[in-house]
């Protein structure tokens, strides 16, 4: 029906558009009430609201380039911030241009106030086409868009800095001045192939900088931090996966990236990394599957092969293993390792097909704690692995009706003799502590809302810092309605002394990205809202003899969209903010929450208006927030309301809050 209502606005058009409905009537295949309607719709003048059919508008102040481009206006601040090991500096990726997205390797001096340019990529140089297909294949995974610098890392307890740039591997000893005379190559790769071959994935230091771990060739790779460039002689830790389609060492297979937000395949134990567990996937035995890519332009690359793990059908073969990193004298002609790993059985709770979810190394190193889960995701086992024995015993299990949510909310206390654990036990997820043989020895957080991310713990003043949004101002009152469209930074006290959470970011909003210094006495906060673009700000945390109900106070800001993204005041006509709602599910059983995007009423009227629903539908994933990313600067439902549209986006029950 909408299209000869569109052909209506053309006079001409209407005798063609009714006799080809009236042929169409004569052959039986349209009601005459149909061929009724339409004809009295061609003769008389109906409005937009009423034929639910507006025309697009020739006047319309987005294009459907600025639409579609990435990032969004606004929404685009530092990520990946980080603070050094000795709390001086800041370091951050940031863009050149705010619609830019290649990013560049920025610090922040907290002494001097001072903020100057680290690493900046080569022109040309990590952009799209320049990633391999394994690059491209985790970057899909982890939903990666940036280019230029994309990832660096400090090592822990040592002022040293790795970022992996250009298909190398490069360290700077510090930020201070004059530090960029250190920035070198660790090896050039071309030089090495009896080693490994292809791109270097997933590189990490040790806790002490002296060693740099990574992936190549499918196998687990190490080499020592030397002084000067092109020193340092990399080699295997792993055999078996080499060469071996369908096998890698190390690397975390398609389950665990796609599905369960593991990227990472192998852990270096604390120190010095003298152990290394890795992750043994086989997927030999899963037929390729061929996708067909009609968007590249050679036909040669159009058939991609993919060993995909369909529902009901085998899942990748998965082991877990420990090797150990040895020294530079371990060292042979094939730079391989001459001691077979340790393996661990992880069958004993669910069989062997189930899932590898999470490994993580006690504070000691002298064992893992890994999270394994049933094929049906019901059930998960948290588990402890002995890394000089290989012996396996279980510590907890979580179990669901529906499935277990995973989580990074797994963390040390008194020397491994507690864990700090995350369960949804009561129906919300909140944060426990257990004896290191799994009983549960006192609730951190209750009530009807959800901890959504550990950030750390403060044993020295007794805190465990959280991300969430409890039902409670700073002042203490309730919140307005749409309270779980928020997140905020809390802390709770770890002896469970105070079950009230203390909220330590005060402006509304979503707040995420957020970095606390290792003395906990400062962090960095990104913001938005749907009515403020996104700032970062560095802030000092209150400390316990100060007034709980006080938020962080603002230190100095870093970063304001407002200030940088010409584009904010460009398009501030149509940055209008959604109105936020919330109604019962039609079985009252949950309430929904819902931004709504009203045309403009001088121009297209009370309504009603034809309406578009947005809803992604899965679990996890919100997209009714109050920021400014997923809320204002969403230019399709800003699109659509301009052209007459009323865009209702909502989250159903499975979302995450």
């Amino acid at each position: 029906l909408s299209l000869p209502l569109r052909l209506a606005a053309t006079p001409s058009r209407c005798r063609s558009v009714l006799l080809q409905l009236a042929t169409h009537r004569m052959q039986r295949r349209l009601p005459a009430a149909l061929l009724v309607a339409v004809g009295r719709a061609m003769t008389v003048g109906i409005k937009p609201q009423a034929s639910l059919v507006p025309q697009l508008s020739t006047t319309s102040v987005l294009t459907f380039e600025e639409v579609a481009a990435i990032p969004r206006p606004g929404a685009q601040g530092p990520s990946m911030v980080k603070f050094s090991p000795d709390d001086r500096y800041v370091t951050y990726l940031g863009s050149v241009e705010a619609a830019s997205l290649t990013r560049q390797l920025y610090v922040y001096d907290r002494e001097t106030g001072s903020t100057s340019l680290v690493i900046a990529p080569r022109e040309g140089s990590g952009e799209e086409k320049s990633f391999s297909k394994e690059e491209a294949l985790r970057r899909e995974r982890a939903r990666i868009m940036s280019t230029g610098v994309t990832e660096y890392s400090w090592a822990k307890n040592a002022c040293r800095l790795l970022v992996p740039m250009d298909g190398a591997l490069f360290v700077q000893d510090g930020v201070a001045e004059g530090s960029a005379d250190s920035f070198r190559r660790l090896f050039d790769p071309d030089a090495f192939p009896e080693v490994g071959t292809g791109p270097l994935l997933d590189a990490k230091l040790s806790d002490d900088g002296a060693r740099c771990f990574f992936v190549w060739g499918g196998e687990v790779c190490v080499c020592e931090v030397g002084s000067a460039a092109d020193e340092c002689a990399p080699r295997r830790l792993t055999l078996g996966a080499r060469g071996e389609e369908g096998r890698t060492n190390g690397l975390a297979d398609y389950c665990a990236q796609e599905e369960m937000s593991r990227y990472s395949g192998y852990w270096p134990s604390p120190g010095g990394g003298s152990l290394v567990a890795f992750e043994e996937v086989d997927e030999s035995h899963i037929p390729p599957f061929a996708i067909m890519n009609a968007g590249v332009d050679s036909p040669h690359e159009q058939n991609e092969q993919h060993r995909y793990p369909f529902a009901g059908a085998a899942n990748p073969k998965v082991r877990l293993g420990v090797v150990r990193a040895g020294g530079a004298a371990d060292v042979g002609e094939a730079a391989a390792p001459s001691e077979a790993p340790t393996w661990f059985d992880l069958s004993g709770p669910f069989g062997a097909d189930s899932y590898l979810a999470r490994v993580q190394w006690d504070c000691g190193g002298s064992s893992l704690l890994v999270q394994v889960e049933s094929r049906d995701q019901r059930s998960l086992a948290l588990l402890r692995c002995d890394a000089a024995t290989g012996r396996v015993s279980t510590v907890l299990t979580e179990q669901s009706d529906t499935w277990v949510n995973l989580h990074d909310m797994l963390a040390p206390l008194r020397g491994g003799e507690e864990l700090v654990w995350a369960s949804e036990r009561t129906g919300w997820r909140h944060l426990y502590v257990h004896s290191a043989d799994g009983a549960c020895l006192r609730a951190l957080t209750s009530g009807e809302w959800c901890v959504e991310e550990l950030l750390s713990v403060d044993e020295e003043r007794g805190h465990v810092y959280f991300m969430g949004n409890p039902r409670a101002a700073p002042d203490g009152g309730p919140l307005a309605a749409g309270e779980y469209t928020e997140r905020h930074l809390y802390r709770v006290r770890c002896d469970g002394s105070d079950p009230s959470p203390e909220r330590l970011t005060a402006q509304a909003g979503l707040h995420s990205g957020i970095a606390l210094s290792h003395d906990h006495s400062a962090f960095v906060d990104s913001c938005s809202s749907a009515s403020e673009p996104v700032a970062a700000a560095l802030a000092a945390l209150p400390q316990p003899a100060a007034s709980s109900a006080r938020p962080a106070a603002a230190e100095k800001v870093l970063f304001s969209a407002r200030a940088a993204d010409a584009r904010v005041a460009s398009l501030g006509a149509v940055l209008r903010p959604p109105r936020f709602v919330s109604f019962p599910s039609s079985d009252g059983a949950v309430t929904l929450q819902a931004a709504v995007y009203e045309p403009d009423e001088a121009v297209f009227g009370h309504g009603p208006h034809p309406t578009v629903v947005s809803c992604y539908g899965g679990p996890h994933v919100q997209y009714v927030q109050n920021g400014w990313s997923l809320a204002t600067a969403d230019l399709r439902a800003q699109f659509l309301r301009e052209q007459g549209f009323l865009v209702l986006k909502c989250d159903n029950r499975g979302s995450d809050r």
